[in-house]
C-alpha cells in the first residue's frame, strides 16, 4: 500500500513558464505595486498614521503655532515629499533618500516613532495581488 501520490508536475511548470514568457512575467506589474505603496505611504503621511502617532508634545505646539504645517512630520514637507517607488526583478518598494527618517520610523528617547511605512499589510498584500491578477488577464 502506498501513503504518499506522486505527480509529474513537469507539464505544468513548462506551461507557467510559457505563460511567463508571453506577457513579460510578473515582474512587469512591479512598477505598479512600486507606485501603490507610495501612494499607500502618502495615506500615512495624510492620516497621520491612521490617527495611531503621537501627538506633538504642548512644548512643540507652542512653537509651532502660526509657523509651517501642523501635521506630524511634515512641517517642511522634505520627508513626505521624498518617498519614492523603487523596484527591480523581483521587489517593489516605496523608499526615502532622506537620512533622518530612520529617527521617526525607529523613534529615539526623547521622541515617539511615528512609521508612515507601517501600512496595512492585508490591505496591500490584496492590492498588489489585483495587480498581479490584472496584469495576467485572469481578472
Amino acid at each position: 500500500m502506498r501513503d504518499f501520490v506522486e505527480v509529474d508536475t513537469s507539464r505544468l511548470e513548462a506551461a507557467v513558464d510559457a505563460l511567463e514568457d508571453e506577457i513579460g512575467g510578473v515582474a512587469a506589474v512591479l512598477p505598479a505595486i512600486a507606485n501603490m505603496l507610495v501612494g499607500q505611504v502618502a495615506d500615512e503621511f495624510e492620516t497621520e498614521g491612521q490617527g495611531q502617532w503621537e501627538p506633538f508634545a504642548d512644548s512643540t505646539l507652542k512653537g509651532r503655532r502660526g509657523k509651517g504645517n501642523p501635521k506630524l512630520l511634515q512641517d517642511t514637507g522634505v520627508f513626505a515629499g521624498s518617498i519614492h517607488g523603487e523596484h527591480g526583478i523581483d521587489f517593489a518598494e516605496a523608499a526615502t533618500n532622506v537620512p533622518y527618517a530612520v529617527y521617526h520610523v525607529m523613534g529615539t528617547k526623547n521622541m515617539a516613532a511615528r512609521d508612515p511605512f507601517d501600512v496595512d499589510e492585508d490591505s496591500t498584500l490584496d492590492e498588489a495581488e489585483e495587480l498581479v491578477w490584472r496584469h495576467l488577464g485572469l481578472l
